[in-house]
């Protein structure tokens, strides 16, 4: 039985603990958390051993793995002690607050040599696994351009609370906290991006860039997390013999989304993946499990683990390029 560690009481405990619970072979153990109080709570509520201090459940030997779910700004210095300790790491995005940052935390688990997995769930949902077989296959022809838009209304940006989404410094905002998984997105649908440019970032909450991939295909990526009743998040690809449209204007933002084809010779819309009625449980907890499924196994029985760190650590890349660009293509590390 892998012994898992939860460091965090809020997405660690509506995410990460069902996530891991969900997997034969895998018993989560233990918490550890900043509010004494809310993991006290949560301890008593789930069955777990309280650890008020991340470091004491970390040297306490009862876990072999931990997944982590603090603010970026922190998650370097947990994940670089829990590897020099020989713990396996499960962890969040963004990696950290700045790209030097992630760096060294990826040299600290490349150097313990532990098993490391970060949660980039989109990939793991049914509609991206469609959009990714369609433009694999040939589908669409030669890309001609492709369009990322996410346009939604955060809490952040509803509720002054000084939460670190909403701050650029402690890895939060617009860029910080939804440019991660943008990037990581475009690259695991398209390919490689080869540079940004016309980077507007004149708001913490909005992100607008040219992005041009290494196939020599160019896009557009905006991001407003400012944006009341915007359309929500949409994808769309736009090739010489048809368009791929993925497209989540819901609550769920992970399995919200519908996915549609349109191709030379057909007149309508071909419907691929249909929006799911409103889920009763949160889609962050299903391809969570996904990828700690991988996680788990590659502790039990080696192997690598994609996403990994590494992954978190390109994508991160990108976002201080974004940062940094100053309208001026911008390549990242």
């Amino acid at each position: 039985m892998l012994r898992v560690g939860l460091i965090g009481t809020r997405f660690a405990g509506s995410v990460h603990l069902p996530a891991f619970r969900s997997l034969a072979g895998v018993a989560v153990e233990a918490v550890a958390g900043a509010s004494r109080e809310r993991t006290a709570a949560m301890a008593d509520a789930e069955g777990l051993s309280a650890f008020h201090d991340w470091r004491d459940l970390i040297a306490s030997g009862r876990v072999q793995a931990v997944a982590v779910a603090v603010p970026p700004a922190l998650q370097p210095e947990v994940v670089s002690a829990a590897a020099r300790a020989g713990v396996h790491v499960f962890c969040e995005k963004p990696a950290a607050a700045s790209l030097a940052e992630a760096e060294a935390m990826l040299e600290e688990v490349t150097r313990a040599g532990v098993v490391n997995a970060i949660n980039f769930g989109f990939p793991e949902s049914s509609a991206w696994i469609g959009a990714k077989r369609v433009v694999d296959s040939g589908a669409l022809g030669r890309l001609r351009r492709i369009s990322y838009r996410w346009h939604v209304e955060t809490r952040a940006a509803r509720v002054v609370d000084g939460s670190w989404k909403a701050r650029p410094d402690a890895g939060g905002g617009a860029l910080g906290n939804f440019g991660p998984h943008a990037f990581h997105n475009i690259e695991w649908l398209c390919g490689p991006i080869r540079c940004l440019s016309g980077c507007d970032l004149r708001s913490a909450l909005t992100v607008d860039a040219a992005v041009d991939l290494v196939s020599g295909v160019p896009g557009r990526l905006s991001i407003w997390a400012d944006a009341f009743r915007g359309q929500g998040h949409v994808v769309e690809i736009f090739g010489e013999d048809g368009t791929l449209v993925l497209a989540n204007p819901g609550a769920d933002y992970v399995s919200g989304f519908e996915l549609r084809l349109a191709t030379r010779g057909r007149s309508d819309w071909e419907t691929l993946v249909a929006a799911p009625p409103a889920a009763i449980e949160d889609g962050r907890i299903a391809v969570t499990a996904k990828i700690a499924r991988r996680f788990c196994d590659a502790i039990l029985g080696g192997g690598h683990v994609t996403p990994g760190l590494g992954d978190g650590v390109r994508a991160q890349a990108w976002v201080a390029a974004a940062d940094a660009a100053g309208g001026e293509p911008t390549r990242a590390r």
